[in-house]
């Protein structure tokens, strides 16, 4: 599958939650709807009861989760 253009209208949609990090990645079209281009997730570290806990070794493991689910959503949308 070729990659997107950098000229449509690409969204990512991310959820930082206790257990999973969650991506998904949209374009709308001219006509109102939507195309989902790709949906990822990855295990969550760092985060309790829905925050990122407020230490270094948690905000980098969030981090990390987040640049995890990113680099997965760019690959299956071919973006």
């Amino acid at each position: 599958m070729a990659r997107h253009s950098n000229t449509e209208p690409i969204q990512i949609g991310l959820e930082i939650g206790t257990t999973k990090v969650r991506a998904v990645a949209v374009k709308f079209n001219a006509d109102r709807s939507l195309n989902i281009l790709g949906a990822e997730e990855t295990a969550s570290v760092g985060v309790s009861n829905g925050e990122i806990r407020p230490d270094t070794v948690a905000m980098a493991n969030a981090r990390d989760c987040v640049t995890e689910v990113l680099r997965s959503i760019e690959d299956s949308a071919h973006i």
